[in-house]
């Protein structure tokens, strides 16, 4: 998933802002629906360290503040059981791909770095037809 550089380097302090970037970008742009997530399921990928929720929580929120402060298009709800994720756009466009050639529509094909003999129209070294 594409991520915002500038973005990264304004919360680049801070692992768990960053994670939550991360996380956020990754999720939110695949979601069909809108999708709750338990506090106890955020404190099990965040909050390692935390042994109390009531210790977790403000920091997760702040946490989240930050990383909701450079992904503008994330459309979350903190509600009292977790979170409420609404799907969203990714933090930068996704460019549209060839479902052909795999590739950005409108680029060229890459070279190959090195071109095998038969490209090259020779044989291989040691190698004779029927082996």
């Amino acid at each position: 998933m594409p991520v915002e550089e500038a973005a990264i380097r304004r919360i680049s302090n801070n692992s768990v802002a960053l994670d939550l970037y991360d996380w956020l970008a990754y999720r939110l742009h695949a979601l069909a629906k809108s999708t709750p997530v338990p506090w106890a399921a955020l404190k099990a990928q965040f909050g390692a360290g935390c042994t109390r929720m009531d210790n977790f929580r403000p920091t997760f929120l702040e946490n989240l503040r930050l990383a909701l402060a450079v992904y503008r298009h994330a459309k979350v709800e903190v509600i009292e059981r977790g979170l409420l994720l609404h799907p969203s756009h990714p933090p930068v466009p996704l460019r549209p791909v060839s479902l052909v050639a795999g590739r950005p529509i409108g680029t060229k094909p890459a070279r190959p770095a090195v071109l095998s003999d038969l490209e090259r129209g020779g044989r291989q070294e040691g190698r004779h037809e029927g082996n």
